[in-house]
């Protein structure tokens, strides 16, 4: 299961599962450096962070779409 941290609050995060289900997962069973945004997969009892996406990178395409479609009109 993958779940996305919407906030940390005292001693958990709020997480929200794929099914769009709210978790609070204590801090303590989860890795060091969980932040608001971050993704963690649940396997085999163990929550592992997941590595960000660049996101500069998509902007930029998309921005670069959006500027070209602008042309064409």
């Amino acid at each position: 299961m993958i779940y996305t941290v919407d906030r940390i609050e005292g001693e958990y995060a709020v997480c929200e599962d794929q099914n769009r289900v709210i978790h609070d997962i204590p801090l303590s069973q989860l890795p060091e450096g969980v932040k608001d945004g971050s993704k963690l997969e649940y396997l085999d009892e163990v929550y592992t962070l997941l590595p960000e996406v660049d996101q500069s990178g998509i902007q930029a395409r998309f921005m670069r779409l959006l500027k070209c479609r602008n042309r064409a009109k």
